[in-house]
């Protein structure tokens, strides 16, 4: 809000007519203004003016009959009440709410633009956490991931005080001990403790960070020794607690030498090519020999190029023939080349199980993802496994995450393992389908 002083008042002298006029008022109460108006050089809606946007946060000086003096960076000017919400004390002392606490949404309820039903809305769900910015009996401006709103203070419901745990109540070590690597997903800000209205500092996309715990819409991180807090929804676990046990690592014939030895003790799982459409990879059978000797668990794919049916059946036979000898925990059909189609990748799947392929999976290259309309075809196998590198530099941190839910995420192509020279293909459970047990044949 920016006024030019010379043409509206000399505030000191303003400032202490105003506040001899209105005994009766509390002087300096943040504010926020709840929509779209204007501000006025005088306290009538014929006196020159500027607009101002909803949220705009104001001190208010004084306020008489329908009039508040507010001020902003400085500069003062006069707004009608009725655009203004208390940011202090409790509005709302039957829901015991108050600006700066955390509330949970009640009810699948709407949240709107503006503080009435007639405005645009959003649809929100039972359970959802906000922050209370302001209220105004009925409504609150609430805020959530950096955005603001206005909701019904009857669809709001605190926060149980012995629910929420305070700085005294933490144990930091031992939270430690549990942490999760995790990152900023955008640029935000973190505070002081679990509230918009504390402290903050900003933080970049990308920040790695250990996820400490979580609970009514904010994570405790830390970094450096620092501990911060920041909305839930704006920090992503990167290092699953699924493969705290080791790397997922695929390979074929074309990956450098292997020491089983230290590769044991760096991988969770191993995930070999058998087949190249129907050709043996021909470091298979060396591999899997390997992995059974050293009880490394492992899966097995075929690079397909079945542009029919009846060649989708055939590769299938050959992956299945090459590698049930050597009882992997489960087999993969490789989708990434132009020939295949949903058609093709069904019957992949199908002749699979007829074999006697107990689990199956496809692995489908990100681009291909809705050329292969793979949504329409994805019930036929028991996991996804896609690939999505961002940066693909070796790390989990610098690496985008699939467009399209999936089991398994193949994060770079440049990645390193202990026990393989050279650079190799490393994946992560993403958690949000079969676990690592599951892959390793143990649930």
């Amino acid at each position: 809000m920016v006024i030019n002083m010379k043409h509206i008042w000399v505030r000191s002298i303003l400032c202490l007519m105003l506040v001899a006029m209105l005994p009766s008022v509390a002087l300096a109460q943040t504010g926020i203004i709840n929509e779209d108006t204007k501000v006025y050089q005088k306290a009538s809606t014929s006196s020159k003016s500027l607009k101002v946007k909803a949220g705009t946060e104001v001190e208010v000086i004084a306020t008489k009959d329908d009039w508040a003096m507010v001020e902003r960076a400085g500069i003062q000017a006069f707004i009608p009440t009725r655009y203004l919400m208390d940011m202090t004390g409790t509005d709302a002392p039957e829901t015991n709410l108050a600006a700066g606490v955390t509330a949970t949404v009640s009810k699948d309820t709407r949240a709107y633009k503006k503080p009435k039903t007639s405005a645009k809305s959003i649809a929100v769900k039972s359970g959802t956490t906000v922050t209370v910015k302001a209220i105004q009996d009925p409504w609150a401006l609430v805020e959530r991931g950096g955005v603001q709103a206005y909701m019904l203070v009857s669809d709001l419901v605190p926060p149980s005080q012995s629910d929420t745990p305070t700085e005294e109540m933490l144990d930091y070590a031992s939270l430690m001990q549990n942490a999760q690597s995790a990152r900023i997903t955008q640029d935000a800000r973190v505070y002081q403790s679990a509230s918009t209205s504390a402290k903050s500092v900003k933080v970049r996309e990308g920040l790695k960070v250990n996820l400490l715990a979580t609970q009514d819409g904010w994570s405790l991180i830390e970094r450096n020794g620092i501990y911060a807090y920041i909305a839930s929804d704006l920090v992503r676990v990167i290092q699953s607690a699924y493969n705290k046990s080791g790397a997922i690592v695929d390979i074929s014939q074309w990956d450098g030498a292997i020491d089983y030895a230290k590769l044991k003790a760096s991988a969770s799982l191993v995930i070999v090519r058998a087949t190249h459409s129907t050709i043996v990879d021909y470091k298979f059978d060396t591999y899997a020999r390997q992995l059974n000797a050293y009880d490394i668990p492992f899966g097995v794919y075929c690079y397909s190029h079945a542009d029919t049916v009846d060649e989708a059946k055939k590769e299938a036979l050959k992956l299945y023939e090459t590698a049930k000898g050597y009882s992997p925990k489960f087999y993969v059909m490789d989708a990434e080349t132009p020939e295949l189609s949903a058609t093709t990748i069904r019957a992949f799947a199908q002749a699979l199980r007829a074999l006697g392929a107990k689990r199956v999976g496809c692995y489908v290259a990100h681009h291909y993802y809705q050329t292969y309309r793979y949504s329409t075809v994805k019930d036929a196998y028991d996991f996804t496994w896609i690939p999505s590198y961002g940066k693909d530099d070796g790390t989990l941190l610098n690496a985008r995450s699939p467009s399209y839910e999936c089991d398994l995420w193949q994060y770079t192509s440049k990645g390193t393992i202990s026990g393989i020279s050279g650079k190799v293909d490393l994946n992560v459970v993403t958690g949000k389908g079969k676990s690592l047990a599951w892959f390793q044949g143990e649930e």
